[in-house]
């Protein structure tokens, strides 16, 4: 008994002893679960305040930024519809101060421009969506041209020289937010054809390192040197933003074609256990032992969830 409990204690993932799922046995209690949201939403606030500078980097991923998008998305629920102006207003505040910190910093790197989770642009984005919704149309639109001009940046091959294609600071984490802009208006508001550049770039960049790595599959990518496979920094991710763009995919029946071999490759890594592996460096022989499994959305098999296979 003692040996399985230190076993487990060494797990790096929870072991999951909840029931399957059941839509039919849902039971809701709306008050608590309401009250439960907007008490966890207001200690977010105020443990991570936009008043610290410290907290205005990050971003959406561990910033004030990510705060402000939290309000922002509370605010668009039909459970909230009574607190809606509240929210939303909570998320300007805090937005608006973010954006203000933007533009107070000196010679940023291209990746603080215009990256999606962690960088600028994902502040920009949320502001133009928030600003949208408040019926602020003139500042919605200053925050949409910030965030087109900066596509641009990431469409050159040279855009970085440790690995500018993944998810939180590269061009995958740009469509991301482009395409995020585009269902919250309701319309295009972000050029499908800067899209597709920042697309092509994408697909020419992961072609170009599988070449001179020799991959096993069409396109692989490295972040810092790591060739990561998860949802992070890695492959499934770039994979996902891709299979999002349908016109890319139309207008260039190749790039789809080696698209669906590189999902059909990751997907030939999944293990018996139904997880993946980190990163190319942990197939076959260099496995982690159980112990050391990563199974959350960044590394692991729950990032791989939304890509179609």
């Amino acid at each position: 008994m003692t040996s399985k409990i230190r076993k487990a204690t060494r797990l790096r993932y929870f072991l999951n002893n909840l029931p399957e799922y059941d839509s039919n046995n849902l039971t809701t209690d709306l008050p608590h679960l309401k009250s439960e949201v907007q008490s966890k939403a207001v200690l977010c606030a105020f443990k991570q305040p936009c008043t610290h500078s410290k907290n205005l980097d990050g971003g959406l991923y561990v910033g004030a930024s990510g705060i402000g998008y939290m309000f922002y998305h509370i605010s668009k629920s039909s459970k909230f519809s009574e607190e809606k102006e509240d929210f939303l207003n909570k998320c300007l505040e805090i937005t608006k101060t973010c954006l203000a910190s933007t533009k107070k910093s000196r010679n940023p790197e291209a990746t603080d421009k215009c990256g999606f989770l962690l960088g600028d642009g994902g502040t920009y984005a949320v502001a133009a969506a928030a600003f949208n919704a408040s019926g602020q149309e003139r500042e919605a639109e200053a925050c949409l041209n910030y965030y087109k001009e900066v596509g641009t940046i990431c469409i050159p091959l040279s855009y970085t020289s440790f690995g500018g294609d993944e998810l939180f600071v590269g061009r995958a984490g740009y469509i991301c937010g482009a395409l995020w802009l585009n269902k919250e208006f309701k319309k295009q508001v972000i050029p499908e054809d800067l899209i597709n550049k920042v697309c092509h770039s994408l697909v020419e960049s992961g072609k170009n390192y599988a070449h001179r790595h020799r991959s096993p599959c069409p396109l692989m990518y490295s972040y810092y040197g790591i060739e990561y496979l998860g949802a992070a920094h890695g492959l499934c991710a770039i994979l996902q933003m891709l299979l999002s763009c349908n016109s890319f995919l139309e207008a260039n029946p190749s790039a789809e074609n080696d698209i669906k071999e590189t999902v059909n490759y990751l997907v030939s890594l999944q293990s018996q256990t139904g997880n993946f592996p980190c990163a190319m460096d942990e197939i076959g022989p260099n496995a982690r032992r159980e112990e050391e499994e990563l199974i959350h959305w960044c590394h692991g098999a729950p990032g791989k969830i939304i890509n179609p296979s």
